[in-house]
């Protein structure tokens, strides 16, 4: 984890800011920029959720 109370930014609940966040990683990522290990696996806990998903899917970015 990192600095955060539970798995998203403000604890157990996923806010804007936690989708926000999946964003920015996402380009990083596609801009060959590394992340800290916290991070990413903040990344691909967001990228396991069923509606991201179908939301990357829908945007061909999967």
């Amino acid at each position: 984890m990192f600095c955060c109370p539970g798995d998203y930014l403000f604890g157990e609940r996923l806010t804007v800011a936690d989708c926000y966040l999946f964003v920015m990683l996402l380009g990083a990522e596609r801009f060959g920029l590394e992340a800290p290990k916290p991070l990413v696996a903040f990344r691909e806990r967001m990228r396991a959720r069923p509606a991201v998903k179908v939301a990357l899917a829908i945007e061909g970015l999967n």
